[in-house]
């Protein structure tokens, strides 16, 4: 609890490592703060990057302590209904044009690390190019061409619906694996019709019960479907107000569209009411549980997960529970306090502490590792036994 590498008597590491790696212990490593003596603020204490660097300590957690962004996935969604283009306008100054153009300045505003689709939405519809990895730029410069190109030729409008492309879009982020953010931006000029009202309200929920965020870029947009957007955003994808951006100029979309994927640096300490996000319900921390609402934390520590390691509850981006085996043993680690400090609802509610008592149930060994006092050995040679 609230221990660092700092912390730990010298030669104690070695072993804690060998009694989870070798004899098949568990280990389960709770964050907290200290208070500075000179200035009066709290710093991170069990979780200090400097402190965890090239450790033995940090070897054997399922996560990283170290200054990093979290890779995205971003799905871009265009809208390409009639009132995005029509074939009297030049096609350069059009919304379409324009949302095309920000399309490819979301490109620039990613790293290689991250992975970006392109769909088109009116009646239905079309995905451009699946999540590809950032690296292939050439392809997907090649899908937003297309686009262009079949608005040239007419091939495009209609309606605009939106739940088709919110399923299919939130169905493949769900199944990336290898990213911590992933993104839907919708790029549109007005409303989505109100038959659909149903089904765009149901996807948005489902999005974000799986840690998909969402942003809609409103393009010259009335003022009703502002309000009714932006309702939308935060009664049922989970977002903020701040999610819907109101564009009066057509101009400025591409560097609003780039502005909204700017992903923030994961701070090592996090000072922000959340509520934690379970990736799998079905996993052994929630056993008996029957979970209508995670309990909120009022802060989290910075961290990566590492490769073939679990984060069960996450954060924005960073995992906040996170377990991996290790050797013989398991190691889980907690990436909040559990003194009350910033889990005083957590703790106090009995979903927090059935998580937490399911934690140590699943961690730790249900049978003693301690060694026998006399070690027997029974070989059999034909007719004699020994």
């Amino acid at each position: 609890c609230n221990v660092s590498n700092e912390d730990l008597p010298e030669g104690f590491d070695q072993i804690l490592y060998s009694y989870v790696y070798d004899i098949g212990g568990g280990l389960f490593t709770i964050c907290g703060n200290e208070e500075d003596s000179i200035g009066g603020d709290f710093t991170a204490n069990a979780y200090t990057r400097e402190d965890m660097y090239g450790t033995l300590y940090q070897e054997m957690l399922p996560v990283e302590i170290i200054n990093y962004t979290p890779p995205a996935a971003v799905m871009i969604i265009v809208d390409t209904s009639g009132s995005m283009y029509t074939s009297g306008q030049t096609f350069e100054t059009s919304k379409l044009g324009y949302a095309l153009k920000g399309a490819k300045a979301c490109l620039d505003a990613l790293t290689e690390r991250d992975y970006v689709g392109i769909m088109t939405l009116a009646d239905t519809y079309t995905e451009e190019i699946e999540l590809t990895a950032r690296t292939q730029r050439d392809k997907i410069l090649a899908a937003i061409a297309t686009v262009e190109e079949n608005a040239i030729e007419g091939l495009v409008g209609g309606g605009t619906l939106f739940s088709p492309a919110l399923e299919r879009a939130g169905k493949a982020l769900g199944a990336m694996t290898n990213v911590e953010k992933k993104h839907i931006i919708i790029v549109t000029d007005g409303e989505p019709a109100q038959t659909d009202e149903e089904r765009y309200l149901y996807w948005f929920e489902e999005n974000a019960k799986i840690g998909i965020t969402t942003s809609i870029v409103g393009i010259e947009c009335s003022s009703a479907a502002v309000k009714n957007m932006t309702t939308v955003l935060v009664d049922h994808a989970g977002m903020s107000e701040d999610n819907f951006h109101d564009v009066k100029d057509v101009e400025n979309t591409p560097e609003i569209m780039r502005e909204d994927l700017q992903v923030p640096e994961i701070k090592e300490v996090n000072y922000e009411t959340f509520v934690p996000k379970i990736t799998d319900r079905h996993h052994a921390i929630f056993n008996g549980l029957e979970i209508e609402e995670m309990p909120t934390l009022d802060g989290f520590y910075g961290v990566k997960l590492k490769e073939g390691a679990t984060a069960v509850l996450y954060g924005q981006y960073t995992p906040v529970y996170s377990e991996w085996k290790f050797g013989k043993g398991t190691v889980g680690t907690f990436a909040c306090d559990l003194n009350g400090t910033w889990s005083s609802e957590f703790i106090s509610s009995t979903v927090g502490q059935a998580i937490v008592n399911n934690i140590v149930t699943t961690i730790f060994p249900t049978e003693s590792v301690k060694p026998d006092l006399i070690d027997a050995e029974w070989s059999g040679d034909n007719y004699s036994t020994q």
